[in-house]
């Protein structure tokens, strides 16, 4: 009997088994469609590119760049057709070069009684030990700016620090050790410039300014001590110029104030004499007016207001009274309490 025959003499098995096939089919496209739209979601998530503020995205196609996109939400094709690397450009980063400093010494360990090779030599041969730094960032706009920087170089930062490194060994051979050590302005200013110089030849672009340099110098310590001397000496100088400047600058304003007082003075007082010169000229004119007019009478009137301001101005009087006329005599010369006198007048009167 064959398989025919035998399905012709059962076909509730026939129906059992289409029904078992059918729904083995069925299941299987569920998961294949399941399987589908996770590969679709990851292929999605892949695509899609979040980018924070801080940030930028170098998108490259087949490993050539083919574009950089600021923060936000960006799509992009899945992997292996374009990859994305993000990069920290938009924050100050910083560098620092120790490569002039001496190692620290481990705790229990002596300093080292030969000089290293980690020190500037400055422009009057002197040994300077070092420690410097650089604050910089890289504009994101400036894509040219951004790919010579990361993807150019093998290292960037490696290359900045050594660019870095070369432009403080230049500054520092033409400066003294003072300017190494007593002024940092004027080192940032050249440590900028030669910089900047090395930048332009390696065609590395990034933001910086002279104030962004540190620079902090030291001496070697087996010339510790007399450097100190020294900075102690110049602080004291200055401490002093400050001093006899401040003292200076207080001498002239008060100078200039006493000056202004006695001129002000002075005017005031000018202008009182002239005042009462005016005064007496008036008055004598209308009197010697006066005088013209009638000289007897004018004569009498200024001999008795002075014999007024006389006898006004003396503690002393005496009334004589004899037959002939009477007089009134003055003591001159005598320092009496006005209580006394005020007594004897009152006498006197009686």
């Amino acid at each position: 009997m064959d398989l025919s025959e035998k399905v012709r003499e059962n076909p509730g098995d026939d129906k059992e088994g289409a029904g078992a096939l059918a729904s083995s089919l069925r299941l299987g496209f569920i998961c294949a469609y399941a399987l589908m739209a996770l590969m679709a979601l990851a292929v999605l998530a892949k695509s899609v590119l979040t980018v924070k503020q801080h940030e930028i995205a170098v998108v490259s196609r087949f490993g050539a760049v083919s574009r950089i996109l600021g923060n936000g939400l960006h799509f992009i094709l899945p992997y292996p057709f374009e990859e994305a690397k993000l990069l920290d450009a938009t924050r100050a980063k910083r560098i620092e070069s120790l490569s002039f400093a001496v190692p620290v010494q481990k705790q229990g360990q002596l300093p080292p009684q030969t000089l290293r090779d980690a020190y500037l030599l400055s422009s009057d041969m002197n040994i300077i030990h070092a420690k410097a730094s650089l604050a910089y960032s890289i504009s994101p706009e400036n894509h040219r700016a951004v790919l010579n920087f990361f993807f150019a170089n093998q290292d960037g930062e490696g290359l900045l620090r050594s660019l870095f490194d070369n432009a403080i060994l230049k500054a520092s051979a033409s400066s003294s050790s003072d300017e190494l050590l007593f002024n940092p302005e004027a080192l940032r200013s050249k440590v900028s410039s030669e910089l900047r110089k090395n930048l332009a030849v390696n065609e590395i672009e990034i933001l910086f300014e002279s104030r962004d340099i540190s620079f902090s110098g030291s001496a070697p310590t087996q010339t510790k001590t007399a450097f100190d001397s020294l900075s102690q000496a110049r602080q004291n100088s200055e401490t002093l110029l400050n001093d006899a400047e401040s003292h200076r600058i207080r001498s002239e304003r008060e100078a200039l104030s006493s000056k202004d007082l006695i001129v002000g003075t002075a005017a005031a007082e000018r202008d009182r004499a002239i005042s009462s010169a005016k005064a007496n000229a008036q008055n004598f004119a209308q009197r010697l007016e006066q005088y013209r007019k009638s000289p007897g009478i004018i004569a009498k009137t200024i001999y008795e207001d002075s014999i007024s301001r006389i006898i006004g101005k003396v503690s002393e009087k005496f009334v004589v009274d004899p037959s002939e006329k009477r007089e009134i005599r003055v003591l001159l010369g005598r320092n009496l309490q006005p209580d006394s006198s005020a007594k004897k007048e009152s006498a006197n009167g009686r």
